[in-house]
């Protein structure tokens, strides 16, 4: 479970989406790393690792290997869609992976 949020006593899985940092900290040369985070199908594991450790320190404020160590368990197939009218269309595109907590 993650921390309380707005004081109402729910709370949130943790998650969230891979940032440009992310991307940066696998040695991806910076002029690319734009390039890669709208190509989510040919992001390094190693982004995700970095979202991972990232969110669950933002969220629980436990820090990898100190008190928490992971490892990848499988992908998803991308979830991907068009959704609009006329001129006015959407690409969504969501790369799921799964990890255990060890």
């Amino acid at each position: 479970m993650s921390k309380i949020r707005d004081n109402h006593g729910e709370y949130v899985l943790i998650g969230g989406r891979v940032c440009y940092e992310d991307v940066a900290a696998c040695d991806i040369a910076p002029a690319a790393v734009m390039t890669r985070l709208n190509q989510l199908q040919q992001l390094p594991l190693a982004a995700f690792e970095m979202a991972l450790k990232r969110e669950i320190t933002e969220e629980t404020d436990l820090e990898y290997e100190e008190d928490y160590e992971f490892t990848h368990w499988q992908a998803l197939k991308p979830c991907c869609w068009l959704a609009g009218t006329a001129a006015d269309y959407s690409y969504t595109e969501y790369t799921v992976h799964y990890f255990e907590s060890n």
